[in-house]
């Protein structure tokens, strides 16, 4: 039986040519240039981050995702570099439900180089045999094919288009709906290797859809005292801003959970 991930520290990933790590406020210059750029927000309903006291903001606004148990983040950078070229997490984390939302924003001077899917695998890979979800969801613009392309190649299915749904750039989107099931990610012909290093580090050698066997696994159910502790941990009013950001934690999660 797996456990579920306790939360302590983000652990460090690695694929064939990323490294994903925790962020700190040293990434707040490489924050900027991703939720600054236009092509960024083209397809997200957000202000630019155009000064480092708001991307430090935005850092430390993941970082209380972290803390109450509702979503990781990874910086990601390539092996042997700390440059920032983009973010990868998982949010709005539901353990009654089994699901969480699956988010990841690239530099875009590195777009059309297999970053992102290469990342999103990992993440994917991590969340199912660590937060022991039964389904990883995700959503995006319609018209964002190069979002949609990265989710379609790591295994996601449409599961429709919520018409006029978000308010984006002065007017109404349709959005696109996305799913992965557990065992559609896991499919045999699709397991690759797996080498874990140490607690704290999971290596994923190449960019295979699934990292993870099945036949050495047994299906977690979250009992009451899971309940309890999450119930706990997020007693807060999540549908309040937090008054030291001013940030609306829900929509904000579901915004960036938004390619």
């Amino acid at each position: 039986m797996t456990p579920i991930f306790d939360f302590t520290s983000v652990p460090v990933l690695e694929t064939e040519r990323l490294r994903l790590r925790p962020l700190s406020h040293n990434d707040a210059d490489g924050v900027m240039a991703i939720f600054g750029s236009p092509e960024v927000l083209r397809y997200l309903n957000l202000p630019p981050t155009d000064t480092r006291e708001k991307a430090i903001g935005l850092i430390d606004w993941l970082a209380g995702n972290f803390q109450r148990q509702e979503g990781i983040d990874w910086g990601i950078t390539l092996r042997g570099e700390n440059d920032l070229i983009g973010l990868c997490g998982a949010y709005a984390w539901e353990r009654g439900d089994c699901h969480v939302d699956l988010g990841y924003h690239i530099l875009p001077g590195r777009w059309g180089q297999g970053y992102a899917t290469e990342a999103a695998r990992a993440v994917i890979g991590w969340c199912f045999d660590n937060l022991d979800v039964h389904r990883i969801q995700a959503d995006c613009t319609d018209g964002n094919q190069g979002s949609e392309a990265v989710l379609l190649k790591c295994g996601f299915r449409v599961e429709g288009i919520a018409r006029e749904s978000c308010w984006e750039h002065g007017r109404f989107v349709d959005i696109k709906h996305f799913g992965l099931l557990r065992r559609e990610f896991e499919q045999p012909a699709n397991i690759g290797t797996v080498h874990f290093s140490s607690d704290t580090r999971w290596v994923a050698a190449g960019a295979s859809r699934a990292m993870l066997p099945t036949a050495t696994r047994e299906r977690r159910v979250p009992n009451q005292q899971d309940q309890s502790d999450f119930s706990a941990a997020v007693a807060h009013d999540h549908l309040a801003p937090d008054p030291s950001t001013g940030l609306h934690p829900y929509r904000e999660q579901q915004r960036l959970s938004r390619r």
